[in-house]
């Protein structure tokens, strides 16, 4: 059976359907039409934006990097406070930490713009930031605080170089056997890896540490043999 028999009643029906629903249509039409020119208007805003800030990072970071004084310091941190949860402030407090200590050994700055960086949500800038604030730890002799946060850091990805900050910081508290067994650690996790090609200086400091070990040895066999001679 057919829906409609004649054409006439066809064209009647779809008269009345454009009657009852024609400005609706029309009306939807017209709303879909401006929604996808939004959208693209903030599409190209937004992109605007991003080339904008990310213009303004790099010759922030450039100028800092060329002449680190009051005033390419003073514009890094404007760029901080102005961008605030960006990545553009975070990477730029990143950068600011680290040449303020190059430059001026300068601790509490470079903590106070770590601390801005180990909150980003890229998570290798967070954990090379989380690394750096431990040494900074370390230097001030918090050590406390510089082992707890290296346990924030995936030891999957980051282990032998959370042992290797390990072995530096028992050698700064003067704990060699320590030091030593951290390095061992760092060594062994990478020494079968092309990771170790990158990193002789590991290698370096355990061997220093064995020889020394291995010289201090015979001293001790000499001084307990006198201690059971007597």
């Amino acid at each position: 059976m057919e829906l409609y028999s004649t054409e006439e009643q066809q064209a009647e029906e779809l008269q009345k359907f454009w009657k009852q629903n024609g400005k609706t249509i029309i009306i939807g039409i017209i709303l879909g039409v401006i929604g996808i020119l939004g959208w693209e208007q903030w599409k190209s805003y937004r992109q605007g934006v991003m080339e904008e800030n990310t213009h303004e990072y790099m010759t922030v970071i450039r100028n800092l990097t060329a002449d680190y004084n009051e005033n390419t310091v003073k514009a890094a941190e404007t760029l901080i406070n102005e961008h605030s949860g960006t990545i553009y402030a975070e990477m730029a407090a990143f950068n600011l930490a680290t040449l303020a200590i190059d430059q001026n050994n300068d601790l509490e700055k470079a903590q106070a713009n770590l601390e801005i960086s180990i909150k980003s949500s890229d998570d290798a800038l967070a954990s090379e930031s989380k690394m750096r604030l431990a040494r900074v730890y370390a230097q001030e002799n918090n050590f406390d605080a510089a082992y707890k946060i290296l346990k924030e850091l995936d030891q999957d990805i980051y282990g032998a170089a959370v042992s290797e900050l390990i072995g530096d910081f028992k050698l700064l508290e003067g704990k060699k056997d320590e030091a030593r067994v951290a390095y061992q650690q760092a060594y062994d996790k990478i020494k079968d890896t092309p990771e170790i090609q990158g990193n002789q200086l590991l290698k370096i400091k355990l061997d220093d540490l064995n020889e020394t070990e291995a010289a201090v040895q015979p001293e001790k066999k000499a001084d307990t043999a006198a201690e059971q001679k007597k």
